[in-house]
């Protein structure tokens, strides 16, 4: 009888002791999210001259992008984007301007893959490449959008939170090309 008694009550004990640790370790991660989102504070990024991260996907037309061939043919400028985001797409109206007065690959990867982007389809010129892909934006560390990352022989040569267009033309003044005008 006893023994049955201490047996309860250390189970009693375990369980309170296991819902305290699980209460615990959700505090903890609602407190690590909270501290990941004040602004200023960013984990996980890409450094200046770091490796690129590479990736092989089938852009919005079927087509097989190889971001190694890309990569290494000639800078490449990424933009990250969302459906939902009203400065991408006023950015996205004049990347046009980008596309004809620098000799860039752009490619334009979307973070949303569920809603409706056939406005953002509209803005971009035939020659850019339009992919879908949050395991992409994941790999470069974006948590927010418009993010520019302009790549050189390989490596992130900027990394830059695109505010509007004259931030994105100003990241790329050291690229060969018309300055667009401001």
């Amino acid at each position: 009888m006893i023994m049955d008694v201490m047996i309860t009550v250390i189970l009693v004990l375990l369980i309170a002791v296991l819902g305290i640790l699980y209460y615990m370790l959700k505090y903890n991660s609602n407190f690590l999210k909270q501290i990941q989102s004040i602004k200023g504070i960013q984990f996980n990024t890409l450094d200046i001259g770091e490796e690129s991260p590479l990736f092989r996907v089938m852009d919005d037309n079927g087509k097989k992008v190889i971001a190694k061939q890309l990569f290494y043919n000639k800078n490449t400028l990424i933009l990250f984007v969302n459906s939902k985001c009203p400065i991408c797409k006023s950015i996205l109206g004049k990347v046009d301007l980008i596309n004809d007065n620098y000799d860039l690959n752009i490619i334009v990867i979307n973070n949303d893959e569920s809603l409706d982007d056939s406005l953002i389809k509209k803005l971009l010129p035939l020659s850019i490449t339009y992919i879908r892909s949050v395991y992409i934006t994941t790999a470069y560390h974006v948590y927010t959008t418009p993010m520019g990352v302009l790549i050189e022989n390989g490596k992130v040569k900027q990394y830059s939170k695109i505010s509007d267009f004259y931030v994105l033309n100003n990241m790329l003044v050291s690229e060969k090309g018309k300055q667009i005008a401001n």
